[in-house]
């Protein structure tokens, strides 16, 4: 008999190790979750400073200024180049938001507390919060995954909105110096 009960100890240290386990892989995932709507919250904080950046830059009284074919080519190539960072940070925008939506996160399923379940041993009841825990995480992993993705390419199109706005820069920079 106390070989039994011994055998039975070991089963249910085990369970405890595997229902902790199950736990510290919950909470990892839901901070998993929690930093990356953070950075693309920040992320989108500096869309914003890039939009309006933009949308001053779309000056279009200049187009009054211009007194022939040379001058309207020059303000066309720049109006057509400021096109450029415009759709790479809506695309930017589009993937960050993306992950700032709420999806069906799903929660550990721990079932109500019943005279059933009272009756159960240890060992099945910790077996079933590990289940639980184990079900959580594979549901949400793959949640957390896309929205990691979409972070990812998030940030790529604000990096070639970066650059792109560079070029702009540069190049509107020439061709106002030719106009002038």
């Amino acid at each position: 008999m106390k070989e039994k009960e011994l055998e039975t100890d070991e089963k249910i240290r085990v369970a405890n190790l595997y229902s902790d386990l199950g736990l510290e892989y919950v909470k990892f995932e839901r901070e998993r979750k929690r930093e990356i709507e953070i950075r693309a919250g920040v992320s989108l904080a500096l869309i914003g400073v890039l939009i309006t950046l933009i949308l001053n830059l779309l000056d279009f009284s200049y187009w009054k200024n211009a007194s022939n074919i040379i001058e309207v080519v020059g303000y066309l190539t720049i109006t057509v180049l400021l096109c450029i960072p415009l759709i790479t940070i809506l695309k930017s925008l589009h993937y960050l938001l993306k992950v700032i939506l709420t999806k069906g996160y799903n929660g550990v399923n721990i079932p109500a507390i019943t005279d059933k379940i009272l009756e159960e041993s240890l060992l099945k009841t910790q077996r079933n919060i590990f289940k639980s825990h184990q079900d959580y995480i594979k549901q949400n992993r793959s949640l957390n995954q896309e929205k990691a993705l979409d972070f990812n390419n998030g940030v790529r199109w604000l990096k070639y909105t970066l650059i792109s706005l560079v070029i702009v820069f540069v190049v509107f920079s020439i061709i106002k110096s030719v106009l002038s």
